[in-house]
């Protein structure tokens, strides 16, 4: 099996609707001027991330040679490829709150579909990871909506970060469901911020998600009683980096009554291949802080060197000594992979997170959206069991997955009307259990 017809077949397997979404995007230009319907745009802008492009203009250069834009035609069943230009207009004239609709409804289907479901806290709550990190940075100011910093030097930096809600799963799979972009606004008397951008895009989340069962995940940034109570508004469980040097009043508590409740305490042995680890865990329950009850959950375990480190969380979820384990490891320690296998794969792997796709501001964000749906259908394809029987039972890392993707596009004629004919859509996919 080539690459080509995992990539195919993954897509129509979870996504067997998605030209159908793609089609109810909003279209904002003028009828009689468009040649390329709505997906054959919104495609062509997945296919750019999915082929590592890096740029508009690369992709144009591919589209020009060889039978690349028939591929990426049969890839997505197109009636054309329009240049990256062509992409922007479209862009320029439809809201990012359309895609944005978009990679709700994949993110919706995968859950319907319980496909996530074997990566859940207590058997009950999907991990819901949220971070910001820098998306664009300029010399000179860009738009009214830069935020600024002094530097140093004496320069100023300007830049547009983001905030980003992610579902991260044990298994390394991390998805994109929500995205706010923190921007100053006219009128404001502050810079926006990571925080204020967290009010604003979590309720966002509630209603996209209602009755979807989350348990927030968050560095020590947000440890504090607005946090607390929104999370409480919107019904949502919450493990929070708790840093040493985080809620006083609270360390404080915990500190007095770590070594009176011995019952709240467990040791046990855990082997990492050929030896025994000592990990220890500590639980202080119903804190008083701001009107909010809260409780404390330490750990203390093996560094890679074999020294010892500590961590410790703020949370809501009540904790027992059967689940504390579970809650530490495949809850609070589950964050970093929204860094990992989130934000520095997207920077560092081919899909160009902090390049200018446009210096039009809604443009980029339209293209940031399409980057986060492409990355979704690249995981797919590689935990996916597809790809392992194509390659023989060899792992490939996804960088590789994509340049072998690429030259089959660019150089072969493919049988995709072979492979839409064929199509079974009641096939199974496995995905990889471990990261």
């Amino acid at each position: 099996m080539m690459v080509t017809e995992v990539y195919y077949k993954t897509w129509r397997h979870y996504f067997p609707e998605l030209l159908q979404w793609m089609d109810e995007v909003a279209d904002g230009r003028e009828a009689k001027r468009t040649t390329y319907r709505g997906r054959d745009i919104i495609a062509s802008t997945i296919s750019l991330f999915l082929f590592k492009e890096g740029s508009r203009r690369q992709f144009n250069e591919d589209r020009s040679k060889g039978e690349f834009a028939q591929n990426v035609a049969g890839l997505f069943h197109l009636t054309g490829v329009p240049h990256g230009d062509t992409q922007a207009d479209f862009y320029a004239a439809s809201a990012p709150e359309s895609l944005h609709a978009l990679r709700v409804a994949c993110v919706k289907r995968l859950i319907r579909q319980r496909v996530l479901e074997a990566y859940r806290l207590l058997d009950r709550y999907y991990l819901l990871a949220f971070d910001g990190t820098g998306m664009l940075t300029y010399g000179e100011k860009h738009c009214d909506a830069c935020l600024s910093q002094k530097l140093s030097n004496g320069s100023t930096r300007y830049y547009h970060p983001i905030l980003e809600a992610k579902i991260v799963c044990g298994n390394g799979l991390v998805i994109s469901v929500g995205t706010e972009f923190i921007e100053n606004q006219p009128g404001q008397s502050k810079q926006d911020c990571e925080l204020k951008a967290f009010y604003r895009l979590a309720p966002r989340i509630k209603a996209d998600f209602p009755r979807v069962a989350f348990c927030v995940l968050m560095d020590g940034l947000y440890a504090g009683e607005p946090t607390f109570k929104l999370c409480k508004d919107l019904s949502w469980p919450y493990l929070i980096v708790l840093q040493d040097d985080d809620l006083s009043t609270v360390w404080s508590e915990v500190e007095s009554l770590r070594s009176l409740n011995t019952e709240n305490q467990l040791t046990r042995q855990v082997r990492v291949g050929e030896q025994l680890q000592t990990e220890q865990y500590s639980w202080t329950e119903d804190i008083g802080y701001h009107g909010q009850t809260v409780h404390v959950l330490e750990f203390w375990g093996p560094r890679a060197d074999q020294s010892t480190r500590h961590w410790a969380w703020i949370t809501d979820l009540r904790l027992k000594w059967q689940r504390v384990a579970e809650i530490v490891h495949f809850g609070g320690r589950q964050r970093w992979q929204l860094e990992n296998r989130g934000f520095n794969l997207q920077k560092n792997h081919g899909y160009g997170l902090e390049h200018r796709y446009s210096h039009h501001t809604q443009v980029q964000k339209c293209f940031y959206i399409g980057m986060q749906i492409a990355h979704l259908i690249d995981q797919l394809v590689e935990l996916g069991s597809l790809l392992k029987t194509a390659r023989g039972g060899r792992t490939w890392s996804l960088k590789g997955v994509a340049k072998d993707l690429l030259a089959q596009i660019k150089e072969r004629v493919l049988p995709w009307s072979d492979w839409q004919a064929g199509f079974v859509n009641s096939f199974q996919i496995r995905l990889n259990d471990s990261s």
